[in-house]
């Protein structure tokens, strides 16, 4: 198998704080980047939030305990578009997010939650 066939068939795994929310993730993400937005900064405690995107074909949510819940953020976004956050009930932290402005077809994850990220 070449070093690039590897790199797509990575997968990676990772959870929130008190691990009842994982996931999995299939590849190298599409796009890693800072997110600026006040929403994402005052969820990093910080100036950003470090973010990674990969298709929503390449990722698998684990919630066996019926965790997961979600805020629809439908005003102040960078892109004038609603994105929802999925969190964990139990811990509060964000899992992941679906911005609608990339058609709902992909998936932001924290790459600190990635298991070794």
């Amino acid at each position: 198998m070449s070093a690039c066939e590897e790199e797509h068939t990575m997968i990676h795994t990772g959870t929130c704080i008190c691990k009842g929310v994982g996931f999995t993730v299939k590849g190298p993400p599409e796009d890693v980047f800072c997110c600026y937005c006040s929403d994402c900064a005052i969820g990093a405690g910080g100036p950003c939030q470090i973010t990674a995107s990969y298709a929503s074909s390449n990722v698998t949510i684990h919630d066996p305990d019926s965790l997961l819940a979600c805020y629809t953020i439908t005003e102040g976004t960078i892109s004038g578009r609603a994105k929802e956050k999925h969190f964990c009930k139990r811990c509060g932290c964000t899992a992941f997010t679906v911005p609608y402005s990339l058609g709902r077809q992909y998936i932001v994850i924290r790459p600190v939650l990635i298991e070794n990220g």
